[in-house]
């Protein structure tokens, strides 16, 4: 039984660090298109605002959703799904599955 525990315990060791050590960074498209919303929406926030106010209530507005999204573990979420899930795929396919719906969204290249 102890030989059992101790190869399980190797296993998980190695596929762990073999996990690890794949030097896939990937591109995090999830995490990115969160950032990029968030800029969007402080400055279509702010379009309605007097001009000489637009730019201080973008920022406060990027800032607001930024900290609640760091509150409500939004980013986390994101960022946990891109570097375990969507960077995985990323890696055995060769294929950014994020970078390829909003290419054909917008008609352009990713």
């Amino acid at each position: 039984m102890k030989k059992q525990t101790l190869f399980f315990r190797w296993s998980a060791g190695l596929l762990l660090l073999a996990t690890s050590l794949s030097a896939c960074y990937g591109p995090f498209t999830l995490t990115k298109d969160l950032h990029r919303w968030n800029g969007r929406l402080g400055r279509s926030v702010a379009a309605s605002a007097p001009a000489k106010s637009r730019a201080q209530q973008a920022k406060w507005t990027n800032e607001a959703v930024f900290v609640a999204f760091v509150f409500i573990p939004v980013y986390e979420v994101a960022m946990m799904a891109d570097a375990i899930v969507l960077n995985s795929i990323h890696f055995w396919t060769g294929q950014d599955t994020l970078a390829g719906a909003s290419a054909k969204k917008s008609g352009g290249k990713s």
